[in-house]
């Protein structure tokens, strides 16, 4: 069984704090509803459900195949044209945090040991880059502190996560 959340807020038109999870494979219900009603509330926002609701609503059948074939076909246009005029320039230029290549409208697979990614543990089945959401990459700080074409490369990330630094929010 693999289950995931999605926070409908940042994809679709749902209010913020609205998610859903996906179940994909067999799963004992009793067991799954016993484990979600221990992280959920009995008081829910009937505006959040409602919102969930109408962002499901406009997904549905042939309008929303559309919706979503039309958002990841503008997404990698955007990747392309950032790409071309990055070779263009005779200077910095924005880049993309992506494969090399990223001529299909797929999910690209971050493989272990490729090294656009910066993971070098990247998990061998799991994880993909959605086209949809694109990553922008700035000026910024190598590891060691000095500026960088490249901005916060993702083996910083990685390396962070390894020492389980965290940065504090106000959300």
């Amino acid at each position: 069984m693999i289950f995931e959340t999605q926070s409908t807020h940042k994809m679709l038109a749902a209010l913020s704090q609205a998610s859903l999870i996906h179940i994909k494979g067999e799963y004992d219900e009793e067991a799954f509803n016993e484990a979600f009603m221990m992280h959920t509330t009995t008081s829910p926002s009937y505006p959040i459900v409602a919102s969930v609701e109408t962002a499901a609503a406009m997904l549905r059948g042939n309008p929303g195949k559309r919706l979503i074939n039309r958002s990841v076909e503008r997404a990698l246009h955007f990747r392309k044209e950032v790409q071309r005029l990055r070779e263009e320039s005779d200077s910095w230029f924005f880049d993309i945090w992506q494969p090399p290549q990223v001529d299909e409208a797929e999910c690209w697979h971050v493989a272990p040991g490729e090294q656009w990614h910066g993971f070098s543990d990247a998990d061998a089945n799991h994880m993909f880059l959605d086209p949809v959401k694109v990553t922008i990459l700035t000026p910024g700080m190598d590891e060691q502190g000095n500026m960088s074409e490249e901005g916060i490369p993702a083996a910083l990330v990685n390396r962070i996560e390894k020492h389980v630094i965290g940065i504090p929010s106000l959300s």
